[in-house]
C-alpha cells in the first residue's frame, strides 16, 4: 500500500513512518516543510502545504492509496500570533489535501486538535 504523510517530520509523523516502514507491505512517502530527518532513510519530498501545485506534483508523483495529513502549526501561541496564517496551513492546506485524495481517490487521514481556528 502507497502511504504518503504529509508533515512526516514531526514528533507524530517521525514515529509513524518508522512504524510503517517496520512493517511489510507499506510503501512509504514522506513530505517535511524545513527539515528532512536524517536518521529514516525513504523518499522524501521538500512540502509547503500552501503550495498547491506542489501539493498536486508530490500527489501526482507518488500516487497515494492513504494520505496521513500531519502538517499543521500545531503550536497554540503562534497559531494565536499569526491567525491568518494558522487558517491559511490548518485549513486551507487541510481543504486542498481533502480535495486532492477525493480527486486521487486516496483514503484520507487527519489528525488535528483540540485548539481548532
Amino acid at each position: 500500500m502507497r502511504v504518503l504523510i504529509i508533515g512526516a517530520s514531526g514528533f507524530i509523523g517521525h514515529y509513524l513512518q518508522r512504524r510503517l516502514l517496520q512493517k511489510s507491505g507499506f510503501e512509504v512517502t514522506s513530505t517535511y516543510n524545513s527539515r528532512a530527518p536524517q536518521d529514516i532513510d525513504q523518499s522524501w519530498y521538500p512540502l509547503e502545504i500552501t503550495d498547491y501545485r506542489r501539493l498536486d506534483q508530490v500527489f501526482l508523483q507518488v500516487r497515494p492509496e492513504v494520505v496521513v495529513l500531519l502538517a499543521a502549526i500545531a503550536d497554540v501561541g503562534t497559531a494565536e500570533r499569526v491567525p491568518a496564517r494558522a487558517t491559511e496551513v490548518n485549513v486551507d492546506g487541510a481543504r486542498q489535501v481533502a480535495q486532492l485524495c477525493n480527486q486521487h481517490h486516496a483514503r484520507l487521514v487527519f489528525l488535528s486538535s483540540e485548539y481548532v481556528f
